[in-house]
């Protein structure tokens, strides 16, 4: 007489406890790395904050895909973060213009949330809902990393402008991500539809205009850590 073994479980275990490994320990680095507009400062922020936040949103589509193997849980990573990596170049780019400042970023927030209106972006999170999860693991990995990129990207250089434009302190930085990772976990959700994230969007919008009106989150003494000072080491009052 056979005896069922508990090996699956065990193994779905393991590298799920992996996982969330690496995604906390992306946390842990993404808040200890101090933000700047130097160019290995924003790679190093930026895959990690990929890996911190966007990884979380794809857990779901990841659990589906691994039919409880963590090589293909991995691989879907694996290839969900190198799409993202390859955004890294726009990154660099937006990050080190010197346009920026406490009211350019909130002007940008306006920007993210009447890019949630779009239908691009409507079209782009359904996909990430859809995947065939027959294909190879990594390259639908690339495929997921490439429609969540095409949908998210503006909100993750927003996230990443305001901790280091605002300079925020490192609770504040955390919380903004923590919000900023539940919210796109939200809007994957397969339940969620295109309507609500159209309100969303108007939200985002809203929130940002009277942020702009009223000056919140704009330092009182007026003192502006904009992308051309940092770029040259300096800060402008």
């Amino acid at each position: 007489m056979s005896v069922p073994t508990a090996t699956p479980t065990r193994r779905v275990q393991a590298w799920v406890a992996g996982a969330g490994a690496i995604v906390l320990a992306a946390w842990a680095g993404m808040l200890a790395v101090p933000m700047s507009h130097a160019l290995t400062a924003i790679a190093a922020g930026w895959v990690l904050m990929v890996i911190a936040m966007m990884v979380p949103t794809v857990a779901r589509p990841m659990l589906r895909i691994s039919a409880g193997s963590g090589s293909r849980a991995f691989a879907f990573m694996a290839g969900y973060v190198l799409a993202w990596t390859l955004s890294l170049p726009i990154a660099v780019l937006v990050m080190r213009a010197p346009i920026w400042s406490t009211t350019s970023v909130l002007v940008l927030w306006i920007a993210v949330g009447f890019y949630q209106l779009l239908p691009t972006t409507s079209k782009n999170l359904r996909r990430c809902r859809s995947l065939d999860a027959t294909a190879a693991p990594s390259s639908l990995g690339v495929r997921q990393g490439i429609s969540c990129m095409i949908a998210c990207l503006p909100m993750m250089l927003a996230v990443m402008l305001s901790i280091m434009v605002w300079n925020t302190a490192l609770v504040a930085t955390a919380l903004i991500v923590l919000a900023t990772c539940t919210f796109m976990i939200w809007e994957k959700s397969p339940s969620v539809s295109r309507t609500a994230i159209r309100a969303s969007g108007i939200a985002i919008v809203l929130a940002s205009v009277v942020a702009f009106t009223f000056g919140i989150g704009m330092n009182a003494t007026g003192h502006v850590h904009d992308a051309s000072a940092h770029a040259m080491g300096v800060s402008r009052s």
